[in-house]
């Protein structure tokens, strides 16, 4: 996951990240999913676009990334959008609301839209 984990903004990553390292740990306590493990990565995008590119491109080559949990804010979100449909990486926000995050067939918003 990329998100604000510090700054201005990182109540809304810290939040997004404790729940999905919640539900990862409970997915893996019970079995995984089809006996598949998860694994968290959370990165710190600062709510700041211009962090997007080098954190995607760690999440990718160094972590393996194959499903991203998107990002948690909009202005990356939008270069998280554009990078992911590049790479052909699903990805799924919990908060990021604007209307064009889900722009290709790849990503998806879990909230309301801007």
């Amino acid at each position: 996951m990329s998100g604000p984990l510090t700054g201005a903004a990182a109540i809304y990553g810290k939040a997004v990240q404790n729940a999905a390292q919640l539900a990862v740990d409970e997915i893996n306590a019970a079995g995984g999913l089809n006996g598949i493990k998860f694994k968290l990565v959370a990165v710190d995008d600062k709510h700041d676009a211009t962090n997007v590119a080098g954190n995607f491109a760690n999440l990718l080559e160094k972590e393996g990334m194959q499903v991203s949990l998107g990002t948690v804010t909009t202005a990356p979100g939008l270069e998280f959008s554009k990078l992911s449909n590049e790479e052909k990486v699903f990805f799924l926000t919990p908060s990021a609301s604007g209307d064009k995050i889900p722009q290709y067939d790849n990503g998806f918003q879990m909230c309301f839209a801007d």
